[in-house]
């Protein structure tokens, strides 16, 4: 990670004219796990943890920037991908690829392991064991992602359960977000030199994403302060890269540079 944006104030009617781009990046990366769990299974009957992890969440896409959103935003960050790769040329990876994938590892566990004799209940301390273990495969693989992503940003949009509502708060109800806030905080800033000399591969991938529900447990984290670091975006900003992007007068090799050099993350000598 190189830097991070808190994407504010965004125009969702111009987003939503790239909503069918994005969302053919988003079904064209729709692919079926053929792996089932007896190809991660040893011969004793243990589950080959860190073959399964490389199965559901293999290497093998590069993305400039990281996306995270919360639910009901998922058509604006389809549209602001397909906004951002038509424009800008940008590759995004949309968070919820990862952390709607791994439901489908965890009910392919549970319904395997975790079923009690009947096939009527799950048993409860079989099914913290697998969600704990699931849940530790997906925190993995989205620090793995935000660290190999020259950018992150946050998507902060209207709705009263979006962002905007915990940055005022200083709190968030959503597990994933709070991970992938104090991971984005904890990681060390690169130079940039890191993403543009190699290429870092993560595959990105299409699921049923479940809708996240707070009916019977409510649970919140204090994000006082971590938010402070990033750098607000508006829907302004995007369109003055895009005009800078075009001329290219720089000869910069990516158009997030004009971002940086808008916000003065990017000095030239």
């Amino acid at each position: 990670m190189f830097s991070k944006f808190k994407l504010d104030n965004l125009n969702e009617a111009i987003f939503s004219l790239y909503y069918e781009v994005g969302k053919k990046i988003y079904d064209d990366s729709e692919e079926r796990i053929l792996c089932s769990l007896n190809d991660v299974t040893d011969e004793d009957g243990s589950i080959n943890g860190t073959l399964l992890q490389n199965n559901w969440f293999p290497v093998l896409g590069k993305f400039d920037v990281f996306l995270s959103h919360y639910h009901d935003d998922k058509d604006l960050a389809i549209g602001l991908a397909g906004f951002l790769k038509t424009k800008l040329g940008l590759n995004v990876f949309i968070d919820s690829y990862l952390w709607g994938y791994s439901n489908n590892l965890l009910r392919l566990i549970d319904e395997t392991y975790c079923i009690n004799s009947d096939k009527t209940l799950f048993d409860y301390e079989k099914r913290n064991y697998s969600t704990s273990h699931v849940h530790m495969m997906l925190s993995t693989a989205l620090s793995n992602m935000i660290n190999e992503c020259e950018a992150v940003f946050f998507l902060n949009s209207s709705k009263e359960s979006s962002i905007e509502k915990d940055i005022h708060d200083q709190r968030t109800i959503s597990p994933w977000i709070y991970h992938e806030l104090v991971t984005s905080d904890l990681i060390k800033v690169r130079p940039i030199s890191d993403y543009r000399s190699q290429s870092h591969f993560l595959e990105h991938r299409a699921y049923d994403v479940a809708n996240e529900s707070y009916s019977s447990l409510h649970i919140e984290y204090d994000i006082t302060g971590i938010l402070n670091d990033f750098i607000p975006l508006e829907s302004k900003d995007l369109f003055q890269c895009i005009s800078k992007w075009q001329k290219n007068e720089y000869h910069f090799e990516s158009s997030l540079d004009y971002i940086y050099l808008g916000k003065n993350i990017l000095h030239l000598r």
